[in-house]
């Protein structure tokens, strides 16, 4: 453990409302203790801005990229009390500044910045290309009720006796999650030791919960993992089998999963996906569609050994 990764831990037990994507066991959990860094901003000798970074070796390039199964990664700059926007801001933008040019010797960097983000031209300024992203979510003070759509799906599941309860093994949902990728013959981007510690790690620290739909036959068919914090819920895994998609499992499914997020008073966040099948469902939630910002850099290095990659791919 570096020793900056120890002055995290430290100030992270200090942050009330910090992000569960930035919480030192999540990253260990997605990236393994060796697999992850952070970089901070001590002015007067006090943390005030830390960027965590996921390391990966690849085709001789350093990658900083995006962790498994984390929507957004986390940029927490603690604000002094500014007395004006214009304070603010220039506190933000040395903050971002500081922690950018803190970074080690890299070819690539990839980050997806929460919603809650708003400030982003220090990276532009840095060399970064922006790229507008979107997510769904419905928030506490929301009205719930589904689109009639939606609502129509979940009475077939309820008519052909699908149940909702706590998951019954991992292992279950492991299979579930697979389930989709061996459909269309495509490997999963998770792998099963990633998948084992994130869900171990959310029982482990009663972060979350996981769900499950049964038919009436008795088998599961479809199961979703939620993650949260003291502010949003996160559909971090959510899948069915073919079984499941033929009875609207994953409409009961995820139902549930926001009414159990409302009980708790929290934003529930579908986790955005670019998709338009995927995104037509998280919409017949009567969800509403959040912007967030993709950041990326990468160096000459990189982009040389991408288009030799993309010629050999065509010849």
């Amino acid at each position: 453990m570096s020793t900056l990764q120890e002055q995290y831990r430290l100030f992270c037990q200090e942050q009330a409302q910090l992000s569960v994507f930035a919480q030192p066991w999540w990253l260990d959990a997605v990236c393994g203790q060796a697999g992850w860094d952070v970089v901070v901003w001590k002015p007067e000798h006090r943390i005030q801005a830390a960027l965590p970074y996921s390391k990966i070796k690849r085709w001789g390039l350093m990658r900083f990229e995006m962790p498994a199964l984390t929507p957004f990664f986390p940029l927490s700059i603690v604000n002094p009390q500014a007395s004006d926007t214009y304070q603010q801001l220039s506190f933000q933008k040395k903050a971002i500044g500081a922690l950018l040019s803190s970074l080690p010797k890299h070819d690539f960097h990839e980050l997806r910045l929460s919603p809650e983000t708003e400030y982003l031209l220090p990276f532009y300024w840095r060399g970064y290309a922006l790229q507008e992203r979107y997510t769904f979510r419905i928030y506490p003070s929301d009205g719930y009720v589904p689109s009639a759509q939606a609502r129509k799906n979940i009475r077939k599941a309820e008519e052909l006796g699908l149940e909702i309860g706590d998951l019954e093994s991992i292992e279950l949902l492991l299979r579930i999650v697979r389930a989709p990728f061996d459909r269309k013959n495509k490997p999963c981007p998770y792998s099963d030791e990633v998948l084992l510690r994130a869900i171990e790690a959310i029982q482990r620290q009663n972060a979350g919960f996981l769900l499950q739909a049964k038919d009436s036959k008795g088998q599961v068919v479809a199961a979703a993992a939620c993650v949260y914090d003291s502010r949003c819920c996160y559909l971090i895994l959510g899948s069915s089998t073919e079984d499941g998609r033929k009875q609207n499992a994953e409409y009961i499914l995820y139902d549930a999963c926001i009414k159990k997020a409302r009980t708790m008073g929290l934003i529930f966040d579908f986790e955005g996906s670019m998709l338009e099948g995927i995104e037509a469902r998280n919409r017949s939630f009567n969800a509403h569609p959040v912007r967030y910002t993709q950041v990326q850099r990468q160096g000459s290095r990189h982009s040389f050994v991408m288009e030799l990659k993309g010629l050999l791919r065509k010849s």
